[in-house]
């Protein structure tokens, strides 16, 4: 353990642990399924869809790289992120900085308790100490997000339109959630789709998206 003082105050220590065990209970909870009845007819018509929730399959994939939700998105300095990817970056750093002989686990419930279990000493590291406990909050937020109504249905499907490998514009198709607490597509001020570019509706966008998306093929 590092001597002199700390950086954290006892609840800070205990919130910082308390997101570590979260982080490690929701991660298993994370599907990339749509809950949509494959028997049932799809809106719109739209071109190829990703099989499943593209932020959920970046928050699972170790490879993953943070990417941000959009360009102009009010919090795109907090990227989806991957959440095995994060905690072994930090543990890892821990690791060289105290000069432990064993390196860290690899499973997300053992880097979330290994972590854990080195509290004491990241509240006396006043290099790194407290931005590791602010991306664990981030973290924990993010699956917060992602975790929420089970394999939830898409409120629309996205209608703009990409490049595809020979240049021909092809339909997104990516999937389209409402923010939590809300109800219909009148309600936000902004959605996203899930799709890898993560188009962006605001204001009159939001009205095309619902008359396309209830127009049908």
């Amino acid at each position: 353990m590092l001597s002199g003082p700390t950086y954290f105050c006892p609840e800070c220590r205990d919130h910082l642990t308390a997101d570590l065990r979260e982080i490690a209970r929701r991660y298993p909870m994370l599907d990339a399924a749509y809950g949509i009845d494959p028997d049932a007819v799809g809106g719109g018509g739209f071109g190829t869809r990703p099989p499943g929730r593209v932020d959920i399959m970046v928050a699972r994939d170790e490879r993953s790289l943070p990417y941000r939700i959009a360009d102009d998105y009010l919090e795109s300095e907090a990227p989806i992120r991957s959440v095995a990817r994060t905690l072994e970056t930090w543990a890892g750093l821990i690791a060289e900085t105290r000069g432990e002989e064993t390196e860290p686990p690899k499973t997300v419930a053992e880097l979330a308790d290994w972590l854990a279990r080195r509290v004491e000493y990241i509240a006396r590291w006043p290099e790194d100490g407290p931005a590791l406990a602010l991306d664990m909050r981030r973290l924990r937020n993010q699956l917060r997000s992602q975790c929420g109504e089970p394999n939830p249905k898409p409120s629309a499907f996205c209608i703009r339109f990409e490049p595809d490998a020979d240049g021909k514009p092809v339909e997104c198709g990516a999937a389209i959630f409402m923010p939590p607490g809300t109800g219909d597509r009148t309600s936000p001020v902004a959605l996203w789709c899930t799709g890898p570019v993560q188009h962006r509706y605001t204001g009159t966008d939001i009205i095309r998206l619902t008359l396309a998306n209830e127009a049908g093929p």
